[in-house]
């Protein structure tokens, strides 16, 4: 008996009856009811990019990230992502994929909001306390390529640069 069986019978109630038993709580209580900062105590997912670029400049840099993010952002809007296991026989819930990109948390007096757009296909970035965005595709629909986002980051960094102080 006990509070252990109790909470244990439950629990597998939850899992019956969810796709993810952890994640409503997770988001709900940790990420938009925790008032503690996001990026050091509840950063919901990561990857690491190796990509071919050796480069000091900061600019350059970003633009790849953003050029392969971007790449990861439309595997994932086509569902080409291939499943991440724990071990090699348990799938992982990658519901949650979708939302790493085109989503803000929007705040609450007690509870944040999540808000999420299915067509995204731009970047905000911001820089010295000003924000731009500019799209990642042409207007043909093809991506922009690594050095035409370094080439509009430049741009931009250029203009704030330029900007007397407000």
């Amino acid at each position: 008996g006990g509070d252990g069986r109790k909470l244990q019978r439950l629990l597998w109630l939850k899992w019956l009856i969810s796709t993810n038993w952890l994640e409503e709580w997770w988001e709900k209580y940790v990420y938009l009811k925790g008032r503690s900062p996001i990026m050091i105590n509840s950063n919901w997912y990561g990857f690491g990019l190796d990509f071919p670029l050796k480069s000091t400049s900061q600019i350059s840099r970003a633009a790849y990230i953003a050029y392969y993010l971007y790449q990861f952002k439309i595997k994932i809007d086509k569902r080409q992502v291939a499943p991440l296991f724990a071990g090699k026989a348990v799938p992982l819930c990658m519901s949650g994929y979708p939302r790493m990109f085109a989503t803000t948390r929007v705040p609450g007096r007690e509870m944040d909001a999540l808000e999420h757009w299915e067509e995204s296909n731009h970047i905000v970035v911001l820089h010295k306390g000003t924000y731009w965005w500019f799209n990642l595709i042409h207007s043909d629909g093809t991506p922009l390529t690594p050095l035409e986002i370094e080439r509009n980051l430049n741009r931009l960094v250029e203009s704030v640069e330029a900007s007397p102080d407000p």
